[in-house]
């Protein structure tokens, strides 16, 4: 719990901020209103047992330095506690009157957000407390009444936040223009597209949470709230063939969507488009690929091999140090997506002292299984017109169990079904051309023996 010193404190200053001669309460009559309204809680509470206690007593008449007796408190404030309209059913009026306040102010910001009427709030729920419990005996139906009271208080809080936010949102809708429309189903669209790619369970949820991310810190930028500093920079790990930069070229088309990057383009290299044979040519040759992924991202596949090689007269360790200092100077209109076996990347991000801290999230690309692969492979049917004959796929889907099976670690995963598919129809083709060539349905259809 919070100081109860500080929090009083704290709320007689907030009772005097919110005075003026041209408002409802001046000269001290908020902050006696407040005083007034804390004293009433504190003895409706304190008697829902029917009598107050001496300690309770007490501990009213010394928060405020007066000298109320029990009868003098029940005169005042006994009626409230058996009315139709009882006191402790709503918030009190000096916490309200700073509610409404509050929602006058222009801009507010999220740290500022209602946080002085909740800190008034705090001293109502903190002074009951006190009270009930200074006699060391914490009696149910007290702690009930303060925590019903404590919940109807920051209802109307809740309310009266709820109310500024309809009306933002409607203010939002109403600047909302077709262009932003237009690049939200963009980027729907492209997310879409990565949801509905075969397998990559674990990548789809750290994409999606990515984007949810974004999306909200783009909320929060476009209503004036601070921002951390946040790196978009990412790590691909996997082995070939798992959609990695399937996903990467989906990436920029999201970041592009949500005003990260500028054009949304994706420029793809390795080391041979990165390193040179001469001093000096490999970081011009780095700042070259750089310049042209501006306002997009730079892919750099397989990019381990920039630091394997540690001979005399390699200059794959000035092609990442060019690389670093780029990362971290145009931070703001370029991302650059890293990709590369899980081992061997692990060991090129150890291969700087601030590599590792430039990229914001790792994502790992498991590989696909055998049903997985299947499902690939009919897929790229159904997308180029073939029809596969059921006993056909039956043995496809045996053929691609031994491949995942049998499979090394050079595995190229949806790249293996993509040549098994491609031999497939070659030998369709070869099929149909012996026959003297073929009806429509014999152009359409793959059979046992094109397998």
């Amino acid at each position: 719990m919070e100081d109860f010193g500080y929090l009083l404190k704290e709320s007689l200053r907030i009772c005097k901020k919110y005075e003026g001669d041209d408002k409802e309460y001046r000269n001290g009559e908020l902050e006696h209103q407040f005083k007034e309204d804390m004293i009433k809680m504190a003895y409706l509470i304190a008697s829902v047992d029917g009598e107050l206690d001496r300690q309770e007593l007490y501990v009213i008449n010394d928060t405020f330095n007066q000298i109320y007796t029990e009868e003098v408190l029940k005169q005042r404030f006994s009626e409230d506690l058996s009315s139709e309209d009882c006191f402790l059913k709503k918030a009190p009026q000096s916490l309200m009157y700073i509610v409404s306040e509050e929602k006058k102010i222009d801009n507010i910001s999220l740290n500022r957000f209602f946080k002085e009427s909740r800190t008034v709030y705090k001293s109502f729920k903190q002074y009951g407390y006190i009270v009930i419990t200074s006699n060391s005996f914490r009696l149910k139906y007290q702690i009930t009444a303060l925590e019903d009271f404590a919940k109807a208080m920051l209802n109307d809080i809740i309310t009266a936040e709820e109310d500024i936010f309809e009306e933002e949102e409607h203010n939002n809708k109403s600047d909302f223009n077709v262009e932003s429309i237009e690049q939200m189903e963009e980027m729907k669209k492209a997310l879409e597209d990565i949801n509905s790619m075969v397998g990559l369970d674990a990548v789809k949820k750290e994409i999606n949470n990515l984007v949810n991310m974004l999306v909200v810190r783009k909320l929060r930028e476009e209503r004036g709230f601070k921002q951390p500093v946040m790196s978009n920079h990412l790590v691909f790990t996997g082995n070939p063939g798992t959609g990695k930069t399937t996903v990467a070229r989906k990436i920029a088309e999201i970041y592009k969507c949500l005003g990260i990057l500028e054009k949304g383009h994706i420029i793809e290299t390795d080391r041979a488009g990165m390193v040179a044979g001469y001093m000096g040519q490999t970081a011009e040759k780095v700042t070259a690929l750089a310049d042209k992924a501006m306002g997009g991202i730079l892919f750099i596949d397989e990019a381990y091999t920039l630091s394997n090689y540690k001979s005399e007269g390699d200059f794959g360790q000035e092609a990442i140090d060019t690389l670093l200092k780029i990362m971290e100077d145009r931070r703001d209109n370029l991302v650059v997506i890293v990709a590369g076996y899980p081992k061997p990347m692990e060991e090129f991000l150890d291969s700087n002292p601030g590599l590792r801290s430039r990229f914001n999230k790792y994502i790992r690309f498991e590989d696909y299984t055998a049903s997985q692969l299947f499902e690939i492979f009919k897929g790229m049917c159904i997308e180029q017109d073939y029809k596969v004959e059921d006993k056909t796929l039956e043995k496809v889907l045996v053929k691609f169990g031994r491949m995942v099976a049998n499979s090394s670690d050079n595995f190229a995963n949806a790249r293996e079904v993509r040549n098994y598919f491609e031999q497939v129809i070659s030998r369709q083709a070869n099929r149909i051309m012996s026959l003297g060539g073929g009806n429509v349905d014999m152009l359409v259809t793959i059979t046992e023996e094109d397998l």
